[in-house]
């Protein structure tokens, strides 16, 4: 082993220690201190991000051109808008991304569990501290790349690459995997297994192909929408039919009462009419005055006259 490739082993482990190179041939000991290349800032990482959209949306050459091309272009990107191309090489921008890239999909996969549990009461801040939260716990390390996420979030180029890479994951799966399948095990397998399309984006067949899977999957649905509204209207409206059978059977059931209680008041008038005729017409005369003799008289008469007419 030479003697510079000793000091470079030792430098790695420490970059701030100064090291002493040996040398038969020199007297003096020579201090040599190890280079590093500094870690992307977040400035970096979303010039980096920028530049990966910019490139991937680019409808000439942003889906037909090879990955080394690709890169190449991000990597013109970054320099022409400040990127320093010296300590940020093609190779080291695309490892930063493929980092950036496979860490900000799980943390869109721990913040969709928080959104589908639709906490009464949650805001939006509340569900970004809970995913925080629990990619910590799953990971365990915090999510450094939240600044990213809140770029790529609401790109759909980048969550149509996501989407896509899910569905192949899913059906390459083996049906008798013994693999645990927990909401938290789909985001803690090896990166490279789970990472979305790194190094580009979806070319014309795929998207095509993506698109019109995409559209059969919104027909089932809305056809199986479909049939499920028109039973729950037929169910709705047999259920409205029987409503109103009950209410027009109680109504007649009201009507029927009512007419038989007409028809036993009306019994009752006309026996009370009866006996009032037959207590008028029973009335003796004999010993009244003659002006009160004359009044029931004349009421005998009216009383005979109806009678009469109503027979």
């Amino acid at each position: 082993m030479s003697d510079d490739n000793v000091s470079d082993e030792v430098g790695n482990d420490n970059p701030d220690v100064l090291t002493q190179i040996p040398n038969e041939n020199v007297v003096a000991p020579t201090l040599r201190k190890a280079q590093r290349t500094k870690n992307f800032t977040p400035a970096e990482d979303n010039l980096l991000v920028s530049g990966w959209l910019n490139t991937s949306k680019d409808a000439i050459t942003g889906n037909e051109q090879q990955s080394g091309s690709f890169w190449k272009r991000i990597s013109n990107y970054f320099v022409s808008n400040g990127g320093n191309h010296i300590e940020r090489s093609q190779s080291s921008l695309k490892n930063r991304w493929c980092d950036i890239n496979t860490k900000c999909a799980k943390f869109v996969g721990f913040y969709s569990q928080v959104e589908r549990r639709q906490q009464s009461g949650q805001t939006e801040n509340g569900r970004l501290v809970e995913a925080r939260e629990l990619y910590t716990s799953l990971v365990g390390k915090p999510f450094q790349y939240e600044h990213c996420w809140e770029i790529l979030k609401s790109e759909r180029k980048w969550t149509d690459t996501i989407s896509n890479k899910k569905q192949k994951s899913h059906t390459s799966m083996s049906p008798t995997s013994s693999s645990p399948s927990t909401p938290q095990s789909a985001f803690l397998r090896d990166e490279n297994e789970f990472s979305p399309n790194l190094d580009r984006p979806l070319g014309r067949k795929a998207s095509k192909k993506q698109a019109k899977d995409k559209n059969s999957l919104i027909n089932d649905a809305e056809g199986s929408i479909t049939t499920e509204r028109w039973q729950q209207r037929i169910e709705l409206a047999h259920a409205k039919a029987e409503r109103q059978e009950r209410a027009l059977a109680q109504h007649a059931e009201q009507l029927a009462q009512q007419a038989k209680q007409l028809i036993n008041d009306q019994k009752r008038n006309e026996l009370e009419e009866m006996r009032l005729a037959l207590q008028i017409m029973q009335t003796d005369t004999t010993n009244m005055d003659p002006a009160t003799a004359e009044y029931w008289e004349n009421l005998k008469l009216e009383t005979m006259r109806k009678r009469t007419f109503n027979l």
